[in-house]
């Protein structure tokens, strides 16, 4: 702590020793790299934190450890390039988010086949389907909402009162 406020990294374990989240501070807020870990220690996401937000690449990984999620923030929020893969490591989902609404979108069978495509005024439709595989949390594209889901996540995964995010879900 400096001035009663968190600086630098800090480290949570959960009750069986095993590191949960490796995360920077800086002036109290989230401020660099945060890495989150499932309860057998493997990486389940590593994200980028400006000034207590997300900003920049989130990448979610399975607990094999193959890439599930990939998903760039600006200022907390979803922007810029989205991909979702199949267990198997093949491309599910790519889109192209602007400012709280996808302008691109296309999605692939697991065979690696385009099986949808589309630009602006249909992707619209495609919003929900983008939220809803959120593979960690069902969560709106609501500013207040968001960001208030994430940080209780987050805390109370962080206490020690459960193994992973995933079991507050």
């Amino acid at each position: 702590y400096i001035s009663d406020k968190r600086e630098g990294e800090w480290l949570f374990y959960n009750k069986q020793g095993v590191l949960q989240e490796k995360t920077f501070y800086k002036a109290d807020k989230e401020d660099g790299l945060q890495e989150c870990f499932y309860s057998d220690g493997t990486l389940e996401r590593r994200s980028n934190y400006a000034d207590g937000r997300w900003h920049g690449f989130i990448e979610h990984f399975y607990p094999d450890g193959k890439l599930a999620r990939k998903t760039h923030h600006k200022d907390g929020f979803p922007f810029g390039l989205h991909e979702d893969y199949y267990p198997g490591g093949q491309l599910h989902i790519r889109a192209k988010l602007g400012e709280y609404e996808p302008e691109e979108y296309e999605e692939f069978d697991e065979a690696g086949n385009q099986i949808t495509w589309a630009t602006d005024e249909k992707c619209m439709a495609k919003k929900e389907k983008i939220i809803n595989l959120d593979r960690y949390r069902k969560i709106s594209m609501d500013k207040n909402g968001l960001e208030e889901r994430l940080k209780k996540i987050s805390h109370e995964a962080t206490r020690g009162d459960v193994d992973s995010i995933e079991a507050l879900i």
